[in-house]
C-alpha cells in the first residue's frame, strides 16, 4: 500500500467539500473520495463526479448530512448509497462494502469498515484509490502507477472479475480509450477474449451506455481496432468494422460517437437493426438515416453545402462533415450556418394565382423552379422566380 497526496487540489480544499467530510469523520466515522475523482485529479483532469465511500452506516450518513441543512435522497440506499446535495454540488456517498455473491449488479454485499475489503470490489486498479480530508491517497494495488502509465489493469483476477460482472469487458475496452496508453494489459485482453461469449447476456441498455461513451473517447479507434481483432463486436452480432474510412472519422477532433458508430456499420442497410439493438432513439436512428443518405454526395465547396443544407439542414451536414472527416468543410458550413437562411420564394398558391388547377402540373412546375433557383445559388428572389413561373408556364403551354 501507498500513500500520495492531492491536498493542493482546488476541488478537494472548496469549503462544500471540506465541510461534508468534516461532519462524516466526526466521532469516531471516516469518509474518503474514491474512484473517478481521485484518478482524474492525479491525471490533472477535470474532476466531475464526487463519489465518497464511508464507514459510516446510511442511516447515519442521512442523519449528519441533514443536520448539516444538506439535501438527502436515499435512492440508492438499499446498496448503502445516499446522494447528498450540499452548497450546490452533488456527492454520492456510498458505505464501505464486501462481497457475498457476486452477480453482476445483482451481487449480494455486506457492509464492512475494512478499505481493503471495499477496495477488492472495485473494478479496475485506478479506480480504486482513496483520497482523504488532508490530500492522503491510499492505493492498496499500484493503481497510481497503473493510471500514470495508462495501464488499465483488474483488480484481481481479471477473468474471475468479467465473471462477476460481464460488463467489465466493455468497461475495460471504454476505460483503454480514455486513459490507456495502448499498453494493453495482456491478462484482461485474454479474459475479454475467452469470456466475450457472455456478451450476449447483457441488456441491449447497457451495451448501448457503454459503447456510446467508448465512442466519444479521443483516443478511441485504437480500442476499436483491439475490439474487431478481439471478436467483441461479432460476439454481440455488431454488424461493425474497422475501415480507413472509420480511421479518418475517429481522427476528426469532434467526439461525436454516432458518426463514429455509422463509420463502423459495413452495411448500410443494417441501420435499422443495428438502432433496435443498440436501443437508439428516434432523433439518433433519423441523424444516421441523413447521415447515410448525405455519404455520397461532394460537401467539398460552398455551393455543394448550401445544397445539402437546403435539403437535408445543417446538423444533418455537420454530422456527414465529421463522418468524412473533412475539416475545411466543416469551417465553410460554420460560416454559412450563421448567414444562410434558405427559403424558396414561391409556393401552390402562387400556381393557383395564375389558373392552374391542383394536379401533376403542380409539384411538376414548383419542382422545376426550384431546381433552378439552387442552380442559381439561391439568390434568386420571389419576382425573379414568378418571371421564371410565367416563362415555365408558357414553355408548358406552347409545348
Amino acid at each position: 500500500m501507498s500513500t500520495l497526496s492531492l491536498h493542493s487540489h482546488e476541488w478537494l480544499q472548496s469549503p462544500p467539500v471540506q465541510r461534508l467530510l468534516h461532519i462524516l469523520k466526526q466521532d469516531g466515522g471516516d469518509a474518503r473520495f474514491v474512484g473517478g475523482c481521485v484518478r482524474d485529479a492525479l491525471l490533472g483532469r477535470d474532476v466531475h463526479d464526487l463519489d465518497i465511500a464511508t464507514t459510516l452506516l446510511p442511516q447515519d450518513v442521512i442523519d449528519r448530512c441533514l443536520k448539516m441543512g444538506a439535501k438527502v435522497v436515499p435512492s440508492g440506499i438499499s446498496h448503502g448509497t445516499v446522494m447528498v446535495i450540499s452548497e450546490g454540488r452533488i456527492f454520492e456517498i456510498t458505505t464501505l462494502r464486501k462481497d457475498i455473491e457476486t452477480n453482476g449488479r445483482h451481487a449480494k454485499v455486506a457492509f464492512t469498515d475494512d478499505w481493503l475489503e471495499d477496495a477488492k470490489r472495485r473494478d479496475f486498479t485506478m479506480n480504486a484509490l482513496y483520497c482523504d480530508i488532508d490530500g492522503n491517497i491510499t492505493d492498496f494495488f499500484c493503481g497510481m502507477q497503473d493510471a500514470l502509465a495508462g495501464h488499465v489493469r483488474f483488480v484481481g483476477d481479471a477473468q474471475e472479475r468479467i465473471k462477476e460482472d460481464v460488463l467489465r469487458i466493455l468497461r475495460f475496452y471504454r476505460f483503454s480509450a480514455y486513459y490507456g496508453k495502448e499498453n494493453y494489459d495482456q491478462d484482461a485482453v485474454m479474459a475479454c477474449q475467452a469470456l466475450r461469449g457472455l456478451l450476449n447476456t447483457l441488456s441491449a441498455e447497457r451495451v448501448r451506455a457503454e459503447l456510446m461513451r467508448l465512442f466519444s473517447a479521443p483516443r478511441a479507434y485504437k480500442t476499436v481496432q483491439l475490439m474487431e481483432e478481439n471478436k467483441i463486436f461479432e460476439a454481440m452480432s455488431l454488424p461493425l468494422s474497422c475501415s480507413v474510412q472509420s480511421e479518418k472519422t475517429f481522427s476528426f477532433p469532434q467526439n461525436d460517437p454516432l458518426p463514429r458508430l455509422l463509420s463502423l456499420l459495413h452495411d448500410a442497410t443494417k441501420i435499422n437493426s443495428l438502432s433496435a439493438q443498440l436501443r437508439l432513439s428516434k432523433a439518433e436512428k433519423f441523424r444516421l438515416e441523413n447521415m447515410q443518405a448525405l455519404r455520397n454526395t461532394a460537401l467539398g465547396t460552398t455551393t455543394d453545402i448550401k445544397k445539402a443544407i437546403y435539403k437535408f439542414g445543417a446538423a444533418a451536414v455537420r454530422d456527414t462533415l465529421i463522418l468524412k472527416g473533412e475539416m475545411e468543410s466543416l469551417e465553410i458550413l460554420d460560416v454559412l450556418v450563421a448567414t444562410f437562411k434558405p427559403c424558396f420564394p414561391l409556393n401552390g398558391s402562387d400556381l393557383s394565382e395564375k389558373g392552374i388547377p391542383p394536379g401533376p402540373y403542380y409539384a411538376q412546375v414548383l419542382n422545376e423552379i426550384e431546381a433552378w433557383w439552387i442552380d442559381g445559388d439561391f439568390l434568386g428572389d420571389r419576382a425573379a422566380c414568378l418571371k421564371k413561373l410565367d416563362e415555365t408556364l408558357l414553355e408548358i403551354k406552347l409545348a
